[in-house]
């Protein structure tokens, strides 16, 4: 007989009463519910994109549902509330109520109904997705091809949100030294790959990104990234440094610019006219030829860019953007010339010109001599002694072009550069900002001269109007029609005297200053206004862009500021005639496009109106809007809240695709003899104008 000892027994009883109670349970667990949301009809990311033409909103009012895979997500920290997905017609960037939820290689259908589809900085959006109620997973690690593309294929923007692949590529010499971006300050910074052609494209990383602190690599191969877009910015989000293998040779352009580094030369003349200028994004590496400047962002994501005013072209050094920058952010930037061979030069000898305006004593702008385009390691040996832009210079916003002086360099031999070094911290107020001109190496000083304004405006009773010429000569000044527009100088001042227009329309001349030796000159236009027009007939000249002249319809304006946008003339599907003007506000300036109008009789009422279309509207006041006033001897008058709520609108024109007309009615105040008729675009916001019009009402 087998004895069982009171421990087994207790330990058989334990286990038996267990079996029962687990026994009892159903072993059949309840699963996480799946969604269940309307199918409707499915669309493919095409058709999405032909619903929503850029620069529109679509939302979705019935159900319909999105069949694609997760191309990225925000796991690596390199995007944030967002994902690109794609199907096999395109991809897509879809924004996020919240971070996570979606992983790459997710294949899933999402539900439309109530979403919207728009355009943010060029960039198609599904705005704003639920994960939880919008999508509906159908696998995972499904993986995703990516599509080997060149840079030049990329700068189509056929790959919008589409994961490529790029061979043969680099990042640029002077990106090299650097790490993705700032992990120890979490700055998103950009740095820029190209072919051995030159072309070149952002590689855009957060300072958030896991791999923020890596170093870039130095050799040449392939990457693997999405096609984002940022206004005109084709920028590359990388998912993971596993997908950047570059372990070959370096390709044989030196980087840093577009590929072209010219022979060391003994003598050099820039004034930038040759240039391809812009509102904040036309930067060295971005030009068809960069002549060898090389710009290079230190910290921050800005560089020098390429500007014109007054048909002047410039280097501009800022910290200041509307948008894409953090107020408070530092920028730390070079503009760095062409390599300039000191010992073959016959004159040792350096000088530029500057203007400045918006002065903070925190921003540092310095020149320096270097050994190599790279101040990351780089010789260098700071100038001093030259002239620099000072408060006590201003002349309105910004100083005029003043000259730095020569600078001796006969101290220096063989191959160097010249750097221009500047510091900065954004938001508006915090920087100084500067502009750069007429480099010359090796030359002496050159002839200089600067008009500003270039176009003066004058009523039809006639007046007198000045601008400022500055320079390094002596010179005359001279008008196309001395009888109408007379000229005196008085230093750098010129008077224009216009007599009274008693002819039948508007009429214009020019003023040209001239250098003693002949070398430089300079033009102002000059427009005076004709009789006012007979009650009922529009009172605008040139009304529908049919006479164009340069950069303006003939007898238009733009604004003074100096971050006035151009405008640009289209050709095809015109409103009334051949032409119409395109007028759009950038980054770093609104567009006021103007005309100004005399013989406005107080107690009359006139009808301002004007044709638009394709125009966008990005708030309730940004966008494009009438923005006028009335005047009195050509000087402006404040508008009564009556009258301003109707000829300076608080909300801008609605987005519209086929012409519209803008009409409204307003009575003449007391105390004014013109109106100054102007339409604005404001900063990212354009519009396509045509037709305008001011009527006496009969």
């Amino acid at each position: 007989m087998i004895k069982v000892s009171k421990w087994a027994k207790g330990l058989m009883m334990v286990s038996a009463l267990a079996f029962g109670l687990f026994a009892c349970v159903d072993d059949d667990f309840d699963n996480p519910p799946i969604p269940t949301l309307p199918e409707g009809s499915v669309i493919t990311l095409q058709q999405m994109k032909d619903l929503c033409p850029p620069g529109s909103v679509y939302r979705f009012e019935e159900d319909r549902s999105l069949y694609a895979v997760v191309a990225m997500d925000d796991k690596s920290g390199n995007i944030y509330k967002s994902a690109y997905v794609q199907d096999n017609t395109g991809g897509i960037n879809l924004f996020l109520k919240a971070s996570g939820g979606l992983y790459q290689g997710d294949s899933v259908r999402i539900a439309l109904k109530g979403l919207r589809l728009n355009w943010y900085q060029n960039l198609l959006q599904l705005d704003t997705i639920d994960v939880d109620k919008n999508i509906v997973k159908q696998k995972t690690l499904v993986e995703v091809a990516p599509k080997v593309v060149t840079i030049a294929q990329l700068k189509s923007g056929l790959y919008q949100s589409q994961l490529v692949k790029l061979e043969a590529v680099q990042f640029i010499g002077t990106d090299t030294a650097k790490t993705y971006a700032d992990a120890a300050g979490l700055v998103t910074e950009n740095r820029m790959l190209e072919d051995a052609s030159g072309n070149q494209v952002i590689v855009r990383t957060s300072g958030y990104a896991k791999f923020a602190g890596s170093n870039v690599p130095n050799g040449s191969g392939s990457v693997i990234a999405i096609a984002s877009q940022y206004r005109n910015d084709i920028q590359l989000f990388i998912r993971s440094t596993s997908e950047v293998d570059m372990n070959g040779d370096r390709l044989g352009n030196n980087g840093g610019g577009t590929g072209n580094d010219p022979d060391p030369v003994a003598s050099l003349s820039e004034d930038f006219s040759s240039f391809t200028t812009g509102t904040g994004s036309a930067y060295f590496n971005t030009q068809t030829d960069n002549k060898g400047w090389v710009g290079v962002a230190v910290k921050g994501t800005l560089q020098p860019d390429l500007r014109v005013f007054n048909e002047n072209k410039y280097v501009q050094f800022s910290a200041h953007r509307s948008s894409g920058v953090t107020a408070g952010d530092v920028q730390e930037f070079w503009a760095i010339s062409p390599r300039l061979d000191i010992s073959a030069a016959s004159q040792k000898t350096l000088s530029f010109q500057v203007a400045a305006g918006y002065f903070n004593a925190s921003t540092v702008f310095e020149v320096y001599i270097l050994d190599s385009d790279n101040p990351a390691t780089a010789n260098k040996t700071k100038i001093e002694g030259w002239k620099i832009p000072t408060a006590a210079d201003l002349n309105g916003s910004y100083t005029p072009f003043i000259s730095s002086g020569v600078i001796d360099l006969s101290a220096y031999s063989g191959v160097k550069r010249i750097g221009f070094y500047y510091k900065g911290t954004s938001g508006s107020g915090n920087s100084t900002t500067y502009q750069l001109d007429n480099f010359a190496f090796g030359v002496g000083e050159p002839t200089i001269i600067n008009v500003s304004p270039s176009t003066l405006s004058f009523a039809k009773e006639g007046e007198a109007k000045t601008f400022t010429v500055t320079g390094n000569t002596t010179w005359n000044a001279v008008s196309s029609d001395p009888t109408n527009f007379s000229v005196s100088v008085n230093g750098e001042v010129v008077t224009v005297t216009a007599t009274e227009n008693t002819t039948d329309a508007a009429r214009s001349a020019t003023i040209t200053v001239t250098s003693q030796d002949n070398s430089v000159s300079k033009t102002v236009t000059c427009n005076q206004a004709g009789p006012a027009a007979p009650a009922g007939s529009n009172m605008l000249v040139n009304s529908s862009f049919e006479d164009f002249a340069d950069a303006v319809p003939t007898s238009w304006n733009l604004g003074n500021s100096p971050n006035n946008a151009p405008v640009e003339k289209i050709t095809t599907g015109a409103q009334d005639g051949s032409f119409a003007v395109k007028i759009a506000g950038t980054a770093d300036g609104r567009c006021d496009f103007k005309q100004p109008v005399s013989g406005i009789t107080p107690g009359k009422i006139y009808v301002i109106s004007f044709w638009y279309k394709d125009n966008t509207k990005t708030a309730g006041s940004s966008g494009i809007r009438l923005w006028s006033n009335f005047t009195n001897g050509g000087a402006y008058v404040a508008p009564a809240t009556d009258i301003k709520g109707i000829i300076q609108p608080d909300a801008t024109l609605e987005s519209v695709t086929a012409w519209t007309q803008f009409s409204v009615e307003v009575t003449a105040p007391a105390g004014v003899d013109g109106f100054n008729f102007e339409i604005r675009a404001t900063k990212n916001n354009n519009g396509v104008i045509d037709n305008c019009s001011i009527v006496e009402k009969q």
